[in-house]
């Protein structure tokens, strides 16, 4: 490791203004052959490639922390930070509040050591990632001193009791792989009851009826429901009405006509797709949804004009629904990354606020550059 170094190369994402402050810092850990993308690998708007001097790297102070994909260069920053004897990495994560992990090849060893550092964090999110056994009881305990709040998981073995039941959180998400198996849920005998908001956005597929088994299962293990947002690619990717769509209609209206926030999003592309969510829509207000909308939107990247997604919403809170839209429709996001759902438990956040986005991809700038030589990236001066 280079104690000397100066300088680093970065990808800085360019801000619509630069006169507006910027309350957040996303810092992104990945290669730097990944620099400008997305976790699923698309264009992340404009940027350029800037040589920053270490020290003012360091006072960044990052609120959100990214660490996405193979070759990922964590385990070179943090030897890095904790060559100061955990000094500068506890200067430079002084503000951390949210921990992502996607497919990233690092090591549990390393996280558990890295979370030791941390102070408080209120969301820790990951998919594509594989612990050994026993790591997930090792990484909650740490977690649980941190006052997680927030966890977006994408199962795993032993999960459901090893990571889920040891921390007090309030929102948790199902999503991304290698997905939750809805078997755990009900061979468990773990009950969930801090958590108020709960996202169901993917499944690992074992049966037909996965969706009827879990809706079937939510009261029992989540007793302190508030909301729910259900992603209806659970139950099937394309919107459509037949008997097995109103019996899961009807689960869902009876679980929750009472909550304070419930919402489907679906994806609706086409004319077919959009009638029949109008027919759900229909079905949930006769069912007693309070206050039943019907939301369409473009995902980022299409015209305003050609919606393809579309969010039912209803609850007795105009607060929350008001926030779920934000999430989704305003910031046209399908699966909204998990601090933008902060704020249906912690009204006062800001994490969802715009922030500067850096990608890091290591130490070495020579490497960088020749990764960099055949990509269409503007260098700054």
């Amino acid at each position: 490791m280079n104690s000397d170094l100066k300088s680093v190369l970065c990808w800085v994402k360019s801000r619509k203004t630069y006169v507006a402050s910027v309350p957040n810092v996303t810092f992104r850990v990945k290669a730097s052959t990944k620099f400008g993308e997305t976790v699923r690998g698309f264009s992340d708007g404009e940027g350029v490639v800037s040589e920053l001097k270490w020290e003012n790297l360091i006072s960044l102070a990052p609120t959100c922390l990214e660490i996405n994909h193979s070759r990922n260069p964590f385990p070179e920053l943090l030897q890095k930070l904790l060559n100061g004897q955990s000094e500068e990495l506890i200067k430079f994560f002084s503000r951390l509040r949210t921990v992502s992990i996607f497919g990233a090849d690092i090591k549990a060893a390393d996280l558990t050591s890295f979370f030791k550092n941390l102070s408080l964090l209120a969301a820790f999110s990951y998919s594509d990632f594989y612990p050994e056994d026993g790591d997930w009881t090792r990484l909650a305990q740490e977690l649980s001193t941190l006052q997680l709040r927030a966890l977006d998981a994408s199962g795993g073995r032993g999960v459901v009791d090893d990571l889920l039941a040891k921390v007090d959180i309030s929102l948790l998400r199902l999503s991304g792989n290698p997905g939750f198996r809805v078997s755990e849920f009900q061979k468990s005998s773990s009950i969930f009851p801090t958590v108020r908001v709960l996202a169901v956005s993917e499944l690992l597929d074992e049966s037909d009826t996965d969706a009827e088994k879990l809706l079937s299962i939510l009261t029992q293990k989540f007793p302190s429901l508030e909301a729910l947002i259900f992603d209806w690619s659970v139950v099937d990717p394309g919107v459509m009405i037949d008997e097995r769509t109103k019996k899961i209609v009807k689960q869902l209206v009876d679980l929750t006509k009472n909550l304070e926030a419930f919402a489907i999003i679906a994806y609706t592309p086409c004319p077919d797709t959009k009638a029949a969510t109008g027919e759900i829509a229909r079905l949930l207000a006769e069912g007693g949804l309070h206050e039943m909308r019907w939301r369409q939107f473009a995902s980022r990247g299409l015209s305003n004009d050609k919606p393809n997604f579309s969010l039912l919403i209803g609850g007795s809170s105009a607060a929350l629904r008001e926030r779920i839209e934000e999430a989704f429709v305003e910031r046209r996001q399908s699966s909204p990354h998990i601090r933008h759902l902060l704020p249906l438990i912690d009204s006062d956040t800001n994490l969802h606020k715009p922030s500067l986005v850096i990608d890091f991809g290591g130490m070495d700038s020579a490497q960088i550059q020749r990764d960099l030589e055949n990509r269409n990236f503007t260098q700054a001066e």
